[in-house]
Parts: structure tokens; sequence; C-alpha cells
């Protein structure tokens, strides 16, 4: 059996060829049958019990490290967000879809350089063919929808807020008014309604007036958050525990 032949009891037997026993029409499973020869399936391939042709590659979207499978089954999928050819005989075969589609975040497990999800700043063209990611036209736009060159942007880029389109006018990403602002809102005055991220915000009657990188403040390595005060103190500095802490020097020696 070491040969992957299937037994062969008389030279009419299904599994062999009418000439004699010695040279097979069919194959063990994970055998495939290549020139009258049982052979074993390399890594990336399988075959069934009773094969009559060579191996069958695993889909794209697998890979099997392995030799001599006889299923499907046995192929392994690569992780989310990544796609591989048919036939893949390792993990590395599996790459990202960025790789392969401008724009793309994740793929079809069948087709690994059609993306089903874009990246930030592109949106997914059904009507082109394959499916594409197209980069918005909107400058500063993180989300938008397909309208060729008036396309609606729905979400800004931190430090950004929409403004919608209006007929045939395409919509645009305005810069928000208060310098450090992250997200902010249409008003008279705009509103900021919080700042970056490493940014802390200065409160007048409860409005957002400014917005401070907190690597600026002395004594200040960073903060995280919507904050008010500094995160985290620099060596030779500390935060008090009043409530809001303030950001004080330590005492010499």
């Amino acid at each position: 059996m070491g040969t992957g032949v299937k037994t062969c009891p008389t030279a009419t037997s299904t599994n062999s060829a009418q000439t004699g026993d010695t040279t097979p029409t069919a194959c063990l499973e994970g055998y495939g049958l290549v020139s009258n020869t049982c052979t074993i399936c390399a890594a990336g391939t399988y075959a069934a019990d009773g094969a009559t042709g060579a191996c069958t590659n695993c889909p794209a979207g697998t890979y099997l490290t392995t030799t001599g499978n006889n299923d499907v089954a046995d192929c392994v999928a690569c992780d989310a967000g990544k796609g591989s050819p048919a036939g893949s005989d390792a993990a590395v075969d599996c790459v990202t879809c960025t790789s392969l589609t401008a724009g793309g975040k994740n793929c079809d497990s069948t087709a690994m350089t059609v993306p089903t999800t874009c990246l930030d700043g592109y949106v997914l063209n059904t009507a082109a063919t394959p499916d594409a990611c197209v980069q918005c036209t909107v400058a500063n736009c993180n989300v938008c929808t397909v309208a060729g060159a008036t396309d609606d942007c729905t979400t800004c880029k931190s430090g950004f807020r929409a403004v919608a389109k209006v007929g045939s006018t395409a919509g645009t990403c305005v810069a928000c008014a208060v310098a450090g602002c992250g997200t902010c809102t249409a008003g008279t005055p705009e509103v900021c309604n919080s700042c970056k991220e490493g940014f802390a915000k200065t409160l007048t009657s409860s409005v957002i007036t400014a917005c401070t990188d907190c690597t600026t403040i002395e004594g200040c390595t960073s903060c995280t958050g919507d904050a008010t005060v500094c995160g985290v103190a620099k060596p030779g500095w500390f935060l008090t525990t009043a409530s809001p802490a303030v950001l004080t020097k330590c005492p010499a020696g």
C-alpha cells in the first residue's frame, strides 16, 4: 500500500488497467494518478480515495503544509483580511489584501485580489468589475459614498468636519476652528466637541476653547483621551490628588 495503488485483484478490476494489475487506474486516498503512477499528494493539494487524476489544489484563501491529504477540509483557512493563491503550501503564502489591492482592507477568500471592505479614505465600488476600492475624492475624508466627482463625505478625518454635498457641488471636509480639536460641529460659533488624542482641553463655561499638545506642557509627558490635565508627569513633577489634578513641580531635594 505504500505506493498508493488500490488493490487490483483481477485484470478486469476498475482499479487496474485492462492490460494488467501493475498499471493502476485509480489510487488510494492522499495519492493522485499521474502518467499511470500513483504519487503522494504534495503540500497544498489533496485527493480523495479512488482518484483517477492529479491531486487537487487547496482553494484560494487556504494553505496546507503536509503531504498525503485526502480532503478539502484539511486545507487551513488564511486569517481574516488575508488571501492566498490556490495550492498554497505555507502560512506565509497568506498575504494581506492591502498589498494586493490598493485601498483594500479585507478580501474575498476565494479571490484574494477582490476587496470586500476598504481602508479609511476609500469606498467599495461594487459597480466595477471586479469590485474595487476607490479613493474618496474629498480631501481629508474617511468615509464616503461612490458618486464620481461629487462624492458625499459622511465622516472626515480627525480635526475636520463634514459639509454635505449640495446638488452637483461636492461635499468638503473643513478644518475645525480650534487648533488641536478632534471633532467639531458647525454653528455660530463652531463647537469643538473633543480634542485630539494627546491633547488637553481648556474649558470656559463648559465650552472647549483650546486644545493643547500635552508634550508642550511643562512637566507633562503625555495625556490620554479627552483630558483636561496632563495624564503622565515628567520626572521631577507630580499630579496632585485634587479634582481637577494640578501638575506641580517637586520641591528641591
